[in-house]
C-alpha cells in the first residue's frame, strides 16, 4: 500500500532510515536537507517506510495557495528511494500517485530510468558528471586535460593560496557579486539555511582560493555516502585568469582522494562548464527530469 503523507504526518526517522538504507540513496532526500531548500513537502511512503518518494511544493506568485511540485533549488535528484529492490508494479503505482497530483517539475535520480518506461512524452535527459576518485591521484592526474594542467601550474606561479571554511558571509558576496545566472534573495537565503545545517551535520564544507588577500573563488561541497559533491561555487574575473578554479578542484581531489569514492561535479547543461568538469576525466552519467 501506498500512503499520502503530509509533513506533519511523517515519522522522520523511518523516512530518513529508508534513505541511509536505500541502494540509491542521496543527501538531497533527506526530511532535514528538504526542510531547507523546499518551501514546503509531502511524501509518498511504500507500506512501512519500504520505499519512500519526497514530494518538494514551490509557492508561486501568481499562484501563491495552488501547491504544485517543483523541484526545488540546490536539490539535483529526488524520485523513489528503496531498502531493497521493488517491484515493477510497484514502481508504477509510485508513478501514478505522482501524476496523479499534477506535478510541474521533478528530477528523478539515475536508478529511476524507467520512469522513461512510464512518462516518455514528459521526460528529458540531464547530464550528471561524476570522476572515479579509486583509481588514485597519479592516474586521475594522467588523464587531465593539457589546458587543465596549464591552468593549475599558471594559478601556483601566481601564488594563488588555497584555504578550508571560509567564512558563509564572504562566499554568499562572493557568489552574489560574480553571478551569471541571477539567483533571488529567496533562494540565497535557502542556501544559507542548508549551508548552516549541512556544516552543523559536519556534511559540508567550503574551500576558498585568495590571490594575496582577495578571495578570488570559493565552492562549497557536500560529503555523504563516500560521495563528495560540488554544491556550488562562484569565480571573480581574475580568479578566471588566473586559473583559480582549476586549483580549487585539484585541491579538493588531492587532499580527499582517499576518503571518498566519487567527485560528483553535478553535471551542467551549460557547454562551458561541462567541458571543464570534463576535463579532469570526469565521465557523464544521464538521469531523467519530468516537466509539464
Amino acid at each position: 500500500m501506498i500512503r499520502y503523507l503530509k509533513r506533519n504526518q511523517l515519522d522522520d526517522n523511518k523516512y530518513n532510515a529508508c534513505l541511509e538504507a536505500s541502494v540509491n540513496s542521496r543527501i538531497y532526500a533527506f526530511s532535514w536537507y528538504l526542510d531547507c531548500v523546499a518551501d514546503n513537502w509531502d511524501a509518498l511512503v511504500l507500506n512501512d517506510y519500504e520505499a519512500v518518494m519526497p514530494l518538494p511544493f514551490l509557492k508561486r506568485k501568481r499562484h501563491f495557495f495552488l501547491r504544485k511540485i517543483d523541484q526545488p533549488p540546490f536539490c539535483q535528484q529526488l524520485g523513489v528511494f528503496s531498502v531493497s529492490e521493488i517491484s515493477k508494479e510497484q514502481f508504477q503505482l509510485f508513478i501514478y500517485n505522482f501524476l496523479k497530483l499534477k506535478p510541474r517539475s521533478y528530477n528523478f535520480n539515475i536508478f529511476n530510468f524507467k520512469v522513461t518506461d512510464l512518462i516518455k512524452d514528459n521526460c528529458s535527459e540531464k547530464v550528471n558528471l561524476e570522476l572515479n576518485l579509486m583509481i588514485g591521484y597519479n592516474e586521475i592526474e594522467r588523464n587531465y586535460s593539457k589546458n587543465l594542467k596549464r591552468n593549475i601550474k599558471k594559478a601556483k606561479d601566481n601564488q594563488l593560496k588555497i584555504a578550508k571554511n571560509i567564512s558563509l558571509k564572504d562566499f554568499i558576496l562572493l557568489k552574489k557579486e560574480n553571478s551569471n545566472h541571477k539567483i533571488s534573495i529567496k533562494n540565497f537565503n535557502k542556501l544559507e539555511k542548508l549551508i548552516k545545517e549541512l556544516s552543523l551535520r559536519k556534511l559540508g564544507f567550503t574551500y576558498g582560493v585568495y590571490f594575496k588577500e582577495e578571495l578570488v573563488s570559493a565552492a562549497f561541497f557536500l560529503d555523504y555516502n563516500k560521495r563528495l559533491i560540488h554544491l556550488f561555487s562562484a569565480t571573480t574575473q581574475q580568479g578566471k585568469i588566473y586559473g583559480a578554479m582549476s586549483l580549487l578542484f585539484n585541491s579538493i581531489i588531492e587532499q580527499h582522494i582517499a576518503d571518498n569514492e566519487i567527485l560528483d561535479f553535478e553535471g551542467s547543461m551549460i557547454p562551458g562548464i561541462a567541458k571543464f568538469f570534463k576535463s579532469f576525466g570526469a565521465k557523464k552519467f544521464n538521469y531523467y527530469s519530468f516537466k509539464n
